[in-house]
């Protein structure tokens, strides 16, 4: 790339900040993706929501974004991500960020065997040390934390069995509408909703949007649907991801987008550039 072989290249990490000095950041957008740790309601212990409190209090989010993945996360502060039309604000705010005081409370009046959590994740780097990072969270304040991973395929069995307790969960959008991060992961009849949660007023705020033609108001109905899981604390979102593309000088119209990729058709070479 830097050769001038190839004009398009996304940006390794470790070099975003090299890459943007040279190349600029046309090509850093947000990535309409979520990566989040979720609670099987059905799963015993986690049925307790003063369990399911402390747990999202206790994590912190922003040493994984900064330390794991190294700016091509940024922490994510509700359910839909940063990006989406409507949603450019933060869904959570405070009861979102970590406390580690107001979770060591919480835990300390936990009876004990309400402390033991399972967590689970699909094997391979990254998140095998995003994993550790939960795990010492929780232990912090007073958890004890079993840390299981899984193959791929043995996860998503386990996942349709309904065996999973605390979760790795990551989803990315085909087209962006909240509905993508909402109905499909927490609509009471949806086959990816491994949570266990059901709730009518959700279900209804889902489909009185998909029948609303007014953008605002289907943002605002989302907005309420998001809040019901947020309140539920069904689960805890990690962070959300970066584009990361660097274009040579010579490539001109071109538009990356927040689905992760670029346009080519309108994307023309200035031979002089």
């Amino acid at each position: 790339f830097d050769d001038g072989d190839i004009h398009v290249a996304e940006v390794p990490v470790g070099q975003v900040q090299t890459a943007a000095d040279a190349y600029g950041t046309r090509g850093y957008t947000q990535f309409l993706t979520g990566y989040y740790y979720a609670f099987n309601l059905d799963a015993g212990r986690l049925r307790d929501r003063r369990v399911r409190k402390a747990i999202a209090l206790a994590i912190d989010k922003r040493r994984i974004a900064g330390r794991i993945y190294k700016g091509n996360m940024e922490p994510l502060d509700g359910v839909v991500p940063p990006g989406m039309p409507g949603f450019e604000g933060n869904g959570c705010s405070d009861p979102c960020r970590p406390n580690l005081a107001a979770a060591r409370r919480m835990v300390r009046k936990l009876p004990k065997a309400a402390r033991s959590i399972p967590l689970e994740f699909t094997s391979g780097q990254p998140h095998t040390r995003v994993a550790a990072s939960v795990a010492r969270d929780l232990r912090k304040v007073g958890f004890n934390v079993k840390v299981r991973s899984f193959a791929f395929s043995k996860y998503l069995k386990r996942l349709s069995e309904g065996k999973q307790g605390f979760y790795r969960l990551g989803w990315i959008a085909e087209y962006p509408s909240p509905d993508v991060f909402l109905g499909p992961l927490f609509g009471s009849d949806s086959p990816d909703n491994h949570t266990g949660f059901r709730s009518k007023r959700f279900d209804r705020l889902i489909e009185k949007a998909h029948r609303v033609e007014d953008d605002s108001k289907r943002t605002v109905l989302y907005r309420k649907a998001e809040r019901i899981l947020l309140r539920t604390d069904v689960i805890v979102p990690i962070g959300s991801f970066i584009n990361r593309w660097a274009a040579r000088p010579e490539v001109e119209g071109i538009e990356f987008d927040v689905l992760g990729g670029f346009d080519a058709a309108e994307v023309t070479l200035d031979q002089d550039g």
